[in-house]
């Protein structure tokens, strides 16, 4: 059962990815409509190829676990670039991999952190404002791509007071 949702599932990923693949030559301008054809044809291949590779289990594997990191990657994006609506987004595209991949409390929680966010405009619309306006991160510096969740600042925060020695510096118990 699994495995036959598992594999229809990756054959819409192959087919969804294979049909969005750009190839280098149809980046560049063309110079003729052959070079238009040559990409195309490759293209065609390598959709080709992925669905004559999708019946073995390793190239299945392989495609999961793309898949899995593509969503992570778009995850820590939303977060670093302060996009509150893709930070919802990918969090709903996550969620089902926690119970895939065994994360019990995770897979409990997020959807009970994701219908509090559904909810927050009309419990809180006031804060769903300042969340759409990019302000549910961090910022320390001007940087592009630098915001950090407010729990990662504390602890950041946390070891700067506490320093290498801690909080008391009581050099007699090791710092503890």
């Amino acid at each position: 059962m699994f495995l036959n949702v598992l594999n229809q599932d990756m054959s819409n990923i192959i087919s969804d990815s294979s049909n969005n693949l750009q190839p280098a030559a149809t980046r560049l301008e063309p110079r003729n409509t052959d070079q238009l054809d040559d990409a195309h044809n490759e293209q065609l291949k390598f959709a080709d190829w992925c669905q004559q590779k999708a019946e073995t289990c390793q190239f299945l594997y392989w495609a999961t676990v793309l898949q899995l990191e593509l969503k992570v990657l778009v995850y820590v994006c939303s977060l670093h670039q302060e996009s509150f609506t893709t930070y919802v987004d990918a969090l709903r595209e996550l969620a089902v991999w926690f119970h895939a991949l065994d994360h019990t409390n995770y897979g409990r929680w997020i959807p009970v952190h994701l219908r509090d966010i559904v909810k927050l405009q009309t419990t809180h619309p006031e804060i769903a404002q300042e969340f759409r306006a990019e302000n549910f991160m961090v910022q320390e510096t001007n940087r592009p791509f630098s915001a950090i969740p407010v729990d990662q600042a504390n602890e950041q925060n946390n070891a700067a007071i506490k320093g290498a020695v801690g909080l008391t510096d009581n050099f007699d118990n090791g710092g503890w």
